[in-house]
């Protein structure tokens, strides 16, 4: 069974795909063209509503062409009867990636259903990959969030803060500056409540990181600025390493408190 890949959203989408493709039985074949596969998959994004109504539209497409459609990543959370509505084989929520090998093993025999999942503790740091890139490894370090922001879909498909091991993710930080990768992207829903699950935190992560040998860059993802700050100064200075860029994804959502109260988003302007 010939299986393609298609891949919508942010980066930690695309770390998601990089480890469902390394999950592909053996006897499958990735290709990358839709027009030569028997079973699409595709990791869905669903943080604004024009993207959500793109794929829904893309399944309804790739079905009437005669294939078979496994809906992965955000939506399935979201909008489960959007999904069933166009048409989708299977559903694979983005928690459960790991049963990607189950779920095409059905398929493969001709079965149709619409979920498959279940579990909740999946750890995507430290295990094989699939990567996109030659020179850039996207290193989940962490899913779900703390926050309640009143308008956020993503929270709904992601759920509460689950960290990954901090030594699963120097190890395979270790391994990608080895292969000779040059940029490691860490990434998260928010990547500044890194394992307050835990009992870790981010710049603890990043020293950690920074001590590995070799000619490499870290790039930090979206971290929302309420935990930021409560960081602030540990966060600067382990960011003070050369090998870590000076630059943060902090998304402001508004310029006015009265607005940042009713989406709750725990900051004010000032």
């Amino acid at each position: 069974m010939k299986v393609y890949f298609e891949t919508y959203g942010c980066t930690m989408n695309q770390g998601d795909s990089e480890i469902m493709r390394a999950r592909v039985p053996r006897e499958h074949e990735l290709v990358e063209d839709p027009g030569e596969c028997d079973v699409a998959v595709l990791n869905s994004c669903g943080v604004i509503g024009y993207t959500e109504r793109k794929i829904l539209k893309r399944v309804s497409i790739l079905k009437d062409s005669g294939k078979k459609v496994l809906v992965a990543g955000c939506i399935p959370k979201i909008n489960m009867e959007g999904v069933v509505a166009s048409g989708a084989d299977a559903i694979l929520p983005a928690k459960d990636i790991g049963y990607i090998g189950e779920v095409l093993q059905e398929l493969s025999k001709n079965k149709r259903f619409l979920t498959y999942g279940g579990n909740n503790g999946f750890e995507k740091a430290g295990i094989p990959k699939a990567r996109g890139s030659s020179s850039i490894a996207i290193i989940p370090i962490a899913e779900g969030c703390l926050g309640g922001c009143s308008y956020c879909a993503t929270r709904f498909a992601r759920g509460r803060l689950r960290s990954f091991k901090l030594e699963g993710i120097v190890k395979e930080a270790e391994e990608c500056v080895a292969k000779g990768y040059r940029e490691l992207r860490l990434t998260a829903q928010d990547t500044a409540v890194y394992g307050r699950d835990k009992g870790w935190s981010l710049p603890e992560l990043l020293t950690r990181i920074c001590k590995i040998e070799g000619f490499f860059r870290i790039r930090i993802g979206m971290m929302n600025p309420r935990y930021a700050t409560e960081m602030l100064d540990e966060l600067i200075e382990a960011c003070r390493d050369e090998k870590v860029y000076k630059f943060f994804h902090i998304p402001l959502q508004s310029g006015d408190d009265e607005v940042l109260k009713h989406m709750n988003r725990g900051y004010t302007v000032r």
